[in-house]
């Protein structure tokens, strides 16, 4: 404030000393007298009426101007600053919850590394009763079919038997030896049924 009142006061006595610089440099040099009042202080007089009406019809226009001005920055600049409060306070939220995803993502992966693992220890564990209900099925089946064919052999055996015995019986053997063979065939087979 103070550096303009000195500007303004140096402008004005400059303003009014300039034309008297060039009025003496005029005479020194021997050229006719001139006419103080048109020349020099009727301009003086029209240029400070000029600038005072300048300065009192423009002042309040321009102070306002320069106010709003400043206080147009000065409110453009307090909301860059609360943006930019609220662009760091968003950044400082975002980077939480990516946090706080890339933790829960780290649950997830663990929960279903576990599930996954569980579940194929669920599957082996069936497979592996499958397969040994599928052997004990198998062995049944292998003593069911082993009996029969036991008991197939066997039934031939003694058929065959029986008809080699029929052929012996009539051709070599009498009656009383048949019957003494039909008694011993009898005790061997009532004492190999009762192995079975």
């Amino acid at each position: 404030m103070k550096t303009r009142r000195t500007l303004t006061l140096l402008a004005f006595v400059l303003a009014f000393a300039l034309p008297f610089v060039a009025l003496a440099s005029g005479d020194a040099h021997g050229e006719h007298h001139v006419d103080w009042l048109k020349s020099v202080i009727l301009p003086f007089i029209n240029l400070t009426m000029f600038l005072v009406i300048l300065v009192v019809v423009l002042k309040k226009p321009l102070k306002n101007f320069f106010q709003n001005r400043a206080k147009d920055l000065k409110d453009a600049l307090e909301a860059a600053e609360r943006a930019e409060a609220d662009a760091k306070a968003k950044l400082a939220e975002y980077g939480k919850k990516i946090k706080e995803l890339e933790s829960e993502r780290e649950e997830l992966f663990a929960k279903f590394r576990k599930e996954a693992e569980a579940e194929s220890a669920r599957i082996v564990a069936r497979a592996k009763e499958r397969a040994e209900k599928i052997k004990d099925d198998m062995e049944r089946s292998l003593a069911n079919e082993l009996s029969l064919a036991t008991n197939e052999l066997r039934e031939e055996t003694i058929r065959n038997l029986v008809v080699q015995v029929s052929e012996i019986f009539e051709n070599k053997v009498t009656d009383k030896d048949r019957n003494a063979l039909a008694d011993q065939a009898i005790n061997q087979l009532g004492s190999g049924a009762g192995e079975m």
